[in-house]
């Protein structure tokens, strides 16, 4: 196989400058290797590496792609997951203020209407459930409602008329959902009806 190379001086004083040529132009020099016959089956090979390297190529491309995609997939778990615990987390807190606003609807049970006390407390009270609704506390409508066992828990059952039956009547403790999940079932009277 022979491969053919040229050369080219441009104004420069390496080794390839013609010293006889009077004019200064560019000198061309072609230089002519020739390779044995076994350098032909090397370029060969060579190509095959090559088409091999693209292939290769492309599955790193495809690699990537599907490393890009799991890493994206990932970003989205974890902030699914972040956003989970920080709605946990905060569900649990309003849990435990549940208690305080349980004694609110107890002290208004049984303060005058006309106490100037009971005003600053009704302030304090709407204050607080402002703030837990913004949080995404919800209070349960209960009373002349039909009785579910997922949201409602019958403290006492009393027998009453049939189109009364099941009906809530009265609530106990108030029931409540943080975010459409019950936080805590309401505490009811029911009617049954026995006949």
């Amino acid at each position: 196989m022979i491969k053919r190379l040229i050369l080219i001086n441009h104004d420069g004083d390496d080794i390839l400058t013609d010293k006889n040529d009077s004019n200064g132009a560019d000198k061309e020099r072609e230089i002519i290797i020739n390779y044995p016959d076994g350098e032909d089956q090397a370029d060969r090979q060579s190509e095959e590496e090559r088409t091999e390297e693209v292939g290769s190529q492309e599955n790193y491309l495809d690699l990537l792609i599907r490393l890009k995609a799991e890493f994206s997939n990932y970003k989205r778990r974890i902030e699914r997951e972040r956003l989970e615990l920080a709605d946990l987390v905060r569900g649990e807190l309003i849990h435990k203020l549940l208690p305080i606003l349980d004694d609110y609807d107890l002290m208004f049970n049984h303060l005058d209407e006309e106490d100037e006390k009971s005003a600053g407390f009704k302030t304090i009270y709407k204050k607080l459930m402002s703030i837990l609704e913004s949080e995404g506390l919800v209070a349960m409508e209960c009373i002349g409602r039909q009785f579910d066992p997922n949201l409602h828990e019958a403290m006492l059952i009393e027998s009453g008329s049939e189109e009364d039956d099941n009906m809530i009547v009265e609530e106990w403790q108030k029931g409540y959902f943080y975010k459409s999940k019950l936080l805590r079932a309401a505490k009811v009277k029911v009617i049954k009806y026995k006949g």
